[in-house]
């Protein structure tokens, strides 16, 4: 039998790992340090049994999609976009441009700018009821945001930046969140959940079901991480011990349903390796009741 030396085996090896090194280089580049679709790959979030594995829709990108709201029937998602990393420039108090509201029709690859986002102005939080459609805007007040039904100001009654409204038509109940609190608007009156829903953690992004007996929503309760939350209604004005939806290493929110509950819409934030935060829209489908 031919004997191999030793010193090509050990020329072979290095050959060997020094191509491995210059491989792990060359994809590096091409795909970068923010290639989002790694990112997605390592950070994938825990959903509650019964749903499948998420996907993400047609329409997400490198910049940052956020604020969405699914139609009842499913056609048509609702969303805020900004061209960029919104935490961090938030962080730095200089915005490259302003937020606007765009929609998708299923099955959601391509966005149009909606007739509402106006240029300077920021709006997000769009929900759809009935024909009417409400959304939050900077419009008012530029550094904090006010609640708009059809264009008009509902109210500016709480001196606070008040977000991401949702109409429950069937108990004539509007929700929305001011400074990590939630709170709903009936009979002209602004109040907050009670305990357990509000907890003295940040508790934002309210979703109510067609019936108003399950709310969803964000919150940042336990370790701080934004994770969307379920709790069902017990009398009028309480509600129950929530129950985790989703939850993922930096984040998610802004939890929304088709009317039949079988289809669910959420963001999630994700952070690559040079510290450049980005938002994108996934959902979940019901795979067992």
């Amino acid at each position: 039998m031919k004997k191999i030396s030793l010193r090509k085996i050990f020329s072979f090896k290095w050959f060997l790992i020094i191509a491995l090194v210059f491989f792990v280089l060359f994809i590096y580049s091409k795909l970068g340090p923010n290639n989002w679709s790694v990112v997605m790959m390592v950070d994938k979030p825990q959903i509650e049994k019964g749903w499948s594995d998420p996907k993400g829709v047609g329409i997400n990108t490198g910049q940052w999609e956020d604020g969405a709201f699914i139609s009842g029937d499913g056609s048509t998602l609702f969303y805020a976009y900004y061209p960029g990393d919104l935490i961090n420039d938030l962080s730095i108090g200089k915005l490259k441009d302003d937020i606007d509201v765009y929609y998708s029709e299923k099955p959601f690859n391509g966005g149009k700018k909606h007739a509402l986002s106006e240029d300077k102005w920021s709006e997000g939080g769009v929900m759809m009821s009935g024909g009417d459609i409400y959304y939050m805007s900077n419009r008012n007040r530029l550094e904090t945001d006010d609640l708009y039904k059809n264009g008009q100001i509902i109210f500016d009654t709480l001196n606070k930046s008040e977000q991401d409204p949702h109409y429950c038509a069937t108990k004539d109940e509007l929700y929305f969140d001011a400074e990590g609190i939630i709170y709903v608007y009936k009979k002209n009156k602004s109040t907050a959940l009670p305990s357990p829903i509000n907890d003295g953690s940040r508790n934002i992004q309210p979703f109510l079901t067609p019936d108003c007996e399950q709310i969803y929503f964000a919150s940042s309760r336990g370790d701080g991480v934004s994770k969307i939350l379920r709790s069902n209604r017990i009398l009028e004005d309480s509600w129950g011990e929530p129950e985790l939806i989703v939850k993922s290493k930096y984040g998610v929110g802004e939890p929304t349903l088709t009317d039949n509950g079988k289809t669910m819409f959420f963001v999630q934030i994700f952070k690559s390796a040079k510290e450049v935060m980005n938002s994108d829209i996934f959902y979940v489908e019901k795979t067992a009741k």
